[in-house]
């Protein structure tokens, strides 16, 4: 049926999550459905923004909630944090459902895998706040001049925000100062495409805003922040990755530390160098490789910075480096949502590298690239990590051995 607004709305049931976190479920006219907002177990009126099969939208009325659904903390939970509805322990639930899910329609087995405790200190009810370190913000036009906003998910519409309970505290204060001044400059929100702000745990912090040719057009703070990380320095700015969950992606790194013991390692997607630098102490050698050479620079300086001198950081694309993937070698992989070139996965099958070591912000991508090694690898070790709290997203390390 269509509403006033002539935006179609269905009836569904709902009985699954979708890999990226969608509700799945079946409308009386029998099409699937996926709903941002549902959860398996509901029945809920959706409204749709794509009638393609499947049927995309959002839930906007829960006729039959889940047992798991809570208050939200949020009024915009919708472009920020969609599953801050649900209580925290069926958040984590839903999350391993869904790598095994992953694992068995994409593999046919499910590895042996551990769920990794946010903090000695926090509970599985408790879940989390206030954790991200980094944070992109969009801007509208509002009665009372710019607005700060987010994006709603699947969809080229803004909803307006007051402040964001995943970011740290002085991130949301800062921009809104950001926006102050932005109105005080008369810039207006057409010219904005962002604004980014970082912060390290010592509460300091910087903002960029961007236009949409990507140029500058406003800072604040100074143009490098620095955070302490297992015992070393590591310095970052605001134009290439860095890991928003510290604490958490600590604790990663410990376990990756492990299986890295007086070794010649190759960390491909190596960013400021964080993973690569953090495993010189314990590596025979490191070699860095990443494609922007602004990282790569900043990588060389983290390394000048802490005096390691087992070292060296490359600027080539990930398939330009292929001659460093040698038999010898254990392979660092931390690579984009996309996951891995396939002339990656080529080199590995061809030379067959002692050992590969997987992190992922994306298990299903994970999954496929692994699956192409099994007949060369065995999985050592597996553990999923919940870098992003009340939403649907999922990190996984997974360890490979040559056998």
């Amino acid at each position: 049926m269509k509403s006033q607004n002539h935006k179609s709305k269905v009836t569904a049931n709902f009985y699954d999550v979708s890999y990226s976190g969608y509700g799945v479920g079946t409308a009386d006219s029998s099409q699937e459905v996926y709903a941002w907002n549902a959860f398996p177990g509901e029945q809920a009126e959706v409204e749709l923004f794509s009638q393609r099969q499947p049927l995309k939208g959002t839930a906007i009325k829960i006729l039959k909630p889940s047992i798991h659904r809570i208050d939200s903390e949020e009024g915009h939970f919708f472009v920020s944090a969609p599953w801050q509805v649900i209580d925290y322990k069926y958040e984590v639930e839903l999350k391993r459902r869904m790598f095994e899910k992953i694992w068995q329609e994409q593999v046919g087995l499910i590895p042996e895998f551990s769920f990794v405790k946010q903090l000695a200190n926090c509970s599985l009810d408790e879940g989390w706040w206030y954790y991200r370190n980094t944070m992109e913000f969009n801007v509208m036009d509002g009665e009372e001049g710019l607005q700060l906003a987010l994006l709603f998910r699947g969809r080229q519409k803004l909803m307006s925000i007051k402040e964001s309970k995943l970011v740290y505290p002085v991130i949301n204060k800062t921009v809104w100062q950001v926006l102050e001044d932005l109105k005080a400059k008369k810039i207006r929100a057409d010219k904005i495409k962002q604004i980014i702000v970082r912060a390290n745990r010592k509460d300091e912090v910087m903002a960029g805003v961007y236009s949409f040719d990507n140029k500058l057009i406003y800072s604040t703070g100074p143009e490098f922040l620095e955070e302490k990380i297992g015992g070393l320095k590591f310095r970052f700015g605001l134009n290439y990755f860095w890991q928003p969950n510290i604490t958490l992606f600590e604790q990663a790194l410990m376990t990756i530390k492990k299986y890295v013991q007086n070794e010649s390692v190759i960390d491909m997607y190596s960013g400021v160098g964080v993973i690569g630098l953090s495993l010189a102490s314990s590596a025979k050698e490191v070699w860095l490789i990443e494609k922007s050479k602004d990282a790569t620079k900043q990588a060389q300086e983290n390394m000048a910075l802490n005096n390691i001198k087992n070292a060296a950081a490359l600027s080539l694309l990930a398939e330009e480096a292929l001659k460093y993937i040698t038999p010898d070698k254990t392979v660092v992989f931390d690579p984009p949502r996309s996951g891995l070139d396939n002339k990656i996965i080529g080199k590995i099958l061809q030379v067959k590298p002692k050992k590969i070591i997987y992190l992922s912000c994306k298990p299903y991508t994970q999954c496929l690239d692994i699956k192409n090694l099994l007949d060369d690898y065995k999985i050592s070790h597996t553990s999923l990590y919940n870098f992003f709290p009340r939403t649907p997203h999922l990190e996984s390390l997974i360890v490979l051995e040559k056998m």
